[in-house]
Formats: C-alpha cells, sequence, structure tokens
C-alpha cells in the first residue's frame, strides 16, 4: 500500500546494512543550539570556580598552590571543572608548551613550536628570557623578538609577574646548553675545513704520485732514465751463476733461471703446496741460510761439512733435553 508504516524493525531486505538517519534543517539547528548551550554552560562553570579560587605559586619548587577563598583550604590539585584550562586563562606563566605554541601560531611564527618542545619551553620559562634568549631559541629578527615581548607585556598579570629560582635554574641550564651546542658546531666546522684540506693534500699527493710513476715508467720503455745510457753496453749477467739456478719467486712469477732465459714452472711445485713430513733433526737446516757458491769442489766440501756439524749439535741438544 502507498499509506506510509512506522515500524522499530529495520525491513529484511537492508541485511547488516543501516539507513543513514536524516537529519532536517530543525533537526540540525536543535543540534547547534545544544552545543552552544553546553559551551556557555561550561564557560559558565568555568568562571564560577575561577572566583571560588586563587593560585600561588610555589617559589622553591615552582608547583601550582590552590587557594579556596571561602574554606581557606589549600592543595596543589587543580580543581576537576577547569579541566584542561588554567585558572586564569591570562597569565602565561601558566602556559603548559602547547598553549604557548597555540600563541607564536596566532602570531604568524608556528615555525618556533618545534624549538619549544625540543627544549621543553613553557610559559614561565618564555618569561625569563631575555634578547639573546630569543636569538638562541631561533628568532633571528630584531622586529620579530620587539613584537612578542610587547604582546607579552600589555597583558595584565605582567606588572606584578616575577621570575621564579626554579625558572632562573632552568633559563641557566638552556643557556649552558646552548653555549655547548654552539662551541660544537665550531669545532665541527673548523674539523671540517682542516679535513677537507687534508683530503685535497692526499688527493694532490696521489696524483703526483701516479703522474712520477707514468713518467718512470714512459723513461724506462723509452731507455730515458740517467742510468740507461750507461749500462745499456753492459752485458747481462747470468742468473744461473748468480742465483745457482736454482727454483725462485721473482717478479715473472715462480720459476728459475737457465742460464739468461727465464723458465716459468707450475704453481704446485711451490713449497707451501707439497707435503712434507715433518723431520725435527733437520728443522735447523731447514730455516739456515741458504749459501750460494761457486762450482768449486772445495767449496762444496765445506759446505757439506757445515751440514754435517750442524746436524751433529742439534743432535747432541736433543739428547741433552731428553736426558734431563
Amino acid at each position: 500500500t502507498l499509506v506510509p508504516r512506522v515500524a522499530w524493525t529495520k525491513p529484511r531486505f537492508l541485511y547488516w546494512r543501516d539507513l543513514k538517519a536524516f537529519k532536517s534543517e530543525d533537526v540540525a539547528a536543535l543540534m547547534i543550539q545544544n552545543q552552544w548551550h553546553a559551551y556557555k554552560a561550561r564557560q559558565f562553570m568555568m568562571n564560577a570556580v575561577r572566583a571560588q579560587y586563587t593560585v600561588k605559586t610555589d617559589p622553591l619548587t615552582g608547583r601550582l598552590m590552590y587557594t579556596n577563598v571561602h574554606t581557606h583550604k589549600r592543595g596543589f590539585k587543580k580543581p576537576p571543572l577547569l579541566g584542561s584550562e588554567e585558572l586564569d586563562p591570562e597569565d602565561m606563566s601558566l602556559w603548559g608548551i602547547y598553549r604557548l605554541g597555540v600563541f607564536f601560531r596566532r602570531l604568524g611564527y608556528g615555525f618556533i613550536a618545534p624549538e619549544l618542545r625540543r627544549f621543553d619551553v613553557d610559559g614561565a620559562l618564555l618569561l625569563s628570557f631575555e634578547w639573546q634568549d630569543y636569538v638562541d631559541l631561533g628568532f633571528t629578527q630584531s622586529h620579530v623578538i620587539k613584537r612578542v615581548l610587547l604582546q607579552i607585556e600589555k597583558r595584565a598579570f605582567f606588572k606584578s609577574h616575577r621570575d621564579l629560582p626554579v625558572t632562573l635554574v632552568r633559563r641557566d641550564r638552556l643557556r649552558y646548553h646552548h653555549r655547548v651546542e654552539k662551541a660544537a658546531i665550531s669545532i665541527q666546522r673548523r674539523y671540517r675545513v682542516i679535513y677537507a684540506a687534508l683530503q685535497r693534500a692526499r688527493a694532490a699527493e696521489r696524483e703526483r704520485v701516479e703522474k712520477a710513476k707514468k713518467k718512470a715508467e714512459k723513461d724506462r720503455k723509452e731507455g730515458g732514465l740517467w742510468w740507461s745510457g750507461k749500462i745499456k753496453n753492459l752485458p747481462v749477467p747470468d742468473h744461473g751463476k748468480v742465483y745457482g739456478n736454482r727454483t725462485v719467486e721473482t717478479v715473472h712469477g715462480w720459476g728459475s733461471w737457465i742460464g739468461e732465459k727465464w723458465v716459468p714452472l707450475d704453481d704446485k711445485t711451490r713449497p707451501h703446496k707439497q707435503r712434507y713430513k715433518h723431520n725435527p733433526l733437520n728443522v735447523r737446516f731447514k730455516f739456515a741460510r741458504t749459501l750460494h757458491f761457486k762450482n768449486d769442489d772445495a767449496v762444496q766440501e765445506q759446505r757439506a761439512a757445515l751440514v754435517a756439524r750442524l746436524l751433529e749439535e742439534d743432535m747432541r741438544q736433543r739428547q741433552a733435553e731428553a736426558a734431563v
């Protein structure tokens, strides 16, 4: 039927969904009026509480003490009806960091809000600031600092305001922090300048060494060294007579000289690639300095006698150690 019906049960075809409540202009007006009446009621109650209490600050601890003007009861706990509001909303010494940030944002200086949170600057600490403290906080223009000071001085509480000892101590600690930070920045700046100069000097030295190496290599290949002209007519020495045709490690790799010819050998023939059975009797001979002699029978006999004498001394020493 077309006759409208009203029911408290939801239609089945909506399932888990639901219809949004329709708000007419009258309903919206009533909601706005209720919000306004609630706001006015809160303001009335806060003003009534402000008329019943006075607040003073403990000069030693900096805590706020609330006193009831009728019952003369005192306490450090704020009246619950005030909520997040302060007893005197115009007294900047009672402002926290957030309320102080709102104050600067309304003046158009919202850039200072992060610094307030960083250094834990509240209203009481701000009132103890001098000109240099504002500069350290982040204000770089003098007319901005003057405007902030004028906004503070024109408030009624400022005539009777006195800085507490606790606040002065906090200000001195903040000043000390700024001095240390400036000194650290100055040291870091000076260190970076010196470090950059050292890096440039090292880069220049590396470049000079590279150029010297390239020039020396070029002179060596072209025969332009000072000694190349003097030795070019000298005969090439016989490496076999100098090194005894033994296997050595040179700039050419692992191998040996056969006369004037270099003969490379496989890396598997290197001593550290082979497996030797350790014999304690030839330890001294193994690490003894290699002697090179000419192909002379007398010298070879002297060498054999020296090796035999070393082995005998080693044997006697080991027998003596075993006897002890």
